[in-house]
């Protein structure tokens, strides 16, 4: 079980310093919480499979205690999942700007009555000059979900600029 645990949390130690690397010199803005609570999971299942992988190899005959190895193979994953979700409830609500989304988003305007939840999710952060990018990994949505939103947004507004998109908001 420590074994697990120091393999886990090594892997997450080098997988964050990795990606706060990479998005660094992409000049992305990225939460650590979202990055723990994204490299978790992915590093405990990596650790699981290799060593269900190696157990698989080095026991070919069926004992009694196989199914308690197999089980005991699992607790990389399952502590990887246990981290996810720790992280769940601090992963949007823990940021200023996803506070800030929530906040302007419940606020009464013309704006708000024409936009959906999320498309006015979508709207702020395109306005404080989010690229599509940005916003999909914010909201956990894809870019082209984005790029949809955007349109119907310009259209239910009647604009064409993410610039008039701010001067609205």
């Amino acid at each position: 079980m420590i074994a697990d645990i120091i393999l886990l949390l090594a892997g997450i130690v080098v997988a964050v310093v990795a990606t706060i690397l990479v998005a660094r010199n992409k000049n992305k803005k990225l939460s650590p919480v979202k990055i723990l609570s994204q490299i978790a999971l992915i590093w405990g299942g990596f650790i699981t499979v290799i060593k269900l992988l190696l157990l698989t190899y080095l026991v070919e005959q069926a004992d009694p205690d196989f199914l308690v190895k197999i089980f005991v193979s699992f607790r990389p994953l399952l502590l990887g999942v246990l981290v996810k979700f720790v992280c769940i409830p601090f992963e949007k609500h823990g940021t200023k700007e996803a506070n800030e989304v929530s906040t302007n988003a419940a606020s009464p305007s013309p704006v708000s009555e024409l936009l959906s939840r999320r498309e006015k999710e979508v709207a702020i952060l395109a306005a404080r000059g989010y690229t599509n990018t940005q916003i999909a990994d914010e909201l956990y949505i894809s870019v082209a979900t984005v790029k949809r939103h955007l349109a119907t947004i310009f259209e239910k507004l009647k604009i064409n600029s993410r610039r008039e998109l701010k001067n609205i908001l």
